[in-house]
């Protein structure tokens, strides 16, 4: 393995891990909307992350 292969191997980790952390976080708010929603309280979720 070279430095680069290293270093791009890293870069791709990491894209994943936000990628996946962005995915789970969009999941909760979409959960708690939706549990808003049950006990009709307002509250739109909008995530930025």
């Amino acid at each position: 393995m070279t430095e680069g292969t290293t270093s791009t191997a890293a870069a791709e980790a990491g894209s994943d891990t936000l990628t996946r952390l962005e995915q789970e976080g969009e999941i909760a708010a979409d959960y708690l909307e939706g549990l808003l929603d049950i006990a009709d309280l307002d509250g739109d979720i909008d995530m930025d992350v």
